[in-house]
């Protein structure tokens, strides 16, 4: 197996749910490959999967029994996409010729093909990486009538001195069934300013109960920044409830300190 393939089944199996049915396990690998290549092994992932029956309209169970007396139960289908079908017909489409511009602060344009939408494209997946060999991840899908993209980080900004990496694909399909490879262009952020990024934290991982009636253990795992210099503090709120159907629950104030005088 290839080594690109490997990652998408390494990185298929983080996003696949516990105790995966096959049909699970073949969801998770395409969903890796919309993640990291933009779709681009769609076509070939698919016939894949349906050739060895777990097509379009294959069904499976899980098999959470540790025992092994009770199997998954798999109901085979050898039907691909519409898309795939298309896309062995026809071939992906050439990889888009695009150019970056930063006119706007914080800001990459990217235009694809001149401004002229592509004969035969539905759709474009634009990605962005930090270095030329990747990782790349997909920040936009945009239909193929529209041929500017602005990226402006989802608002926070792309910071100033900084070298961004792009690639665009054009998909014959809006399911990105059928994805072209893609070229990588690069531009270092010039108008703007620097942007420190924000610390990258995957919140509280554990609450315990210690049984001794009058506290509750909150324990996390370290945020991580690319700031060498970061002060991160954490800022530890309480609630009584829960309710999604509000936009934000009452707060309780922290517990103050008690302090005891001294002998």
């Amino acid at each position: 197996m290839a080594p690109a393939f490997r990652l998408l089944v390494l990185r298929g199996m983080q996003l696949e749910p516990c105790n995966p049915s096959f049909v699970d396990s073949r969801d998770a690998i395409l969903l890796a490959d919309r993640e990291l290549n933009g779709g681009e092994n769609q076509a070939m992932i698919w016939r894949a999967f349906a050739s060895h029956g777990v097509g379009v309209n294959a069904t499976s169970t899980t098999s959470s029994d540790p025992s092994g007396t009770n199997a998954a139960v798999v109901v085979e289908d050898f039907t691909a996409p519409a898309g795939v079908t298309q896309c062995e017909t026809l071939g992906p489409l050439a990889q888009p010729v695009f150019l970056l511009t930063n006119t706007q602060a914080n800001t990459v344009t990217v235009t694809i093909n001149g401004g002229v939408p592509i004969v035969g494209a539905a759709q474009y997946v634009i990605s962005r990486g930090q270095s030329a060999t990747g990782p790349f991840t997909n920040i936009a899908t945009i239909p193929a009538t529209q041929t500017t993209y602005n990226d402006n980080n989802g608002g926070q900004g792309l910071s100033a001195n900084q070298a961004f990496y792009y690639q665009v694909r054009a998909s014959r399909t809006t399911d990105s069934s059928c994805t072209s490879a893609a070229n990588t262009n690069s531009i270092t952020v010039t108008v703007g300013i620097v942007i420190t990024p924000a610390p990258i934290f995957a919140g509280v991982d554990q609450v315990s109960d210690p049984q001794q009636g009058n506290r509750l253990v909150v324990s996390w795992q370290p945020a991580a920044s690319s700031n060498a210099n970061a002060d991160i503090v954490y800022d530890v709120y309480r609630t009584t409830e829960i309710n999604p159907d509000t936009t934000q629950d009452r707060r309780l104030p922290r517990p103050q300190q008690t302090v005891w005088p001294r002998d």
